[in-house]
């Protein structure tokens, strides 16, 4: 389901209408990383201040983990983490920890997480998840 949509159209009669729309984010899920942020942590600009490592780990453990590593990471200040959830070569199809982590953060994580994304190369790549936290 995409954006909910408000249109107003105003205008006197005879004038052109003016259409002011109001898009309403769905709750889905956060935003990914801005592309200005990830170019930062691609460039070098921006390095993770922390990192937790998850791979092998069963979803329910590696998100209580991770609920933890957000907690300290915020109360410790830091803005920027890296989450290595593995590249499920072990799991068949698809990466099981990546995907209940990208819903994790998109949802209950969103208490600390501003915003996220899939890291670049140099930290993992489909393999990582840089989490930028709120400040």
């Amino acid at each position: 389901s995409g954006p909910d949509k408000m249109a107003f159209c105003l205008a006197p009669a005879g004038k052109r209408a003016a259409v002011l729309r109001d898009n309403v984010p769905s709750d889905e899920g956060a935003p990914e990383a801005t592309p200005r942020g990830m170019r930062l942590v691609r460039g070098g600009g921006l390095v993770p201040g922390a990192s937790l490592d998850l791979p092998g780990l069963p979803r329910d453990e590696a998100r209580t983990r991770t609920r933890h590593f957000l907690e300290n990471a915020a109360y410790h200040g830091r803005r920027t983490v890296l989450i290595i959830t593995g590249r499920g070569k072990g799991s068949g199809a698809e990466p099981v920890l990546r995907g209940e982590l990208e819903r994790y953060l998109s949802q209950e994580g969103r208490a600390w997480v501003s915003e996220w994304g899939r890291a670049p190369r140099q930290y993992g790549g489909e393999g990582a998840l840089v989490v930028f936290l709120k400040g």
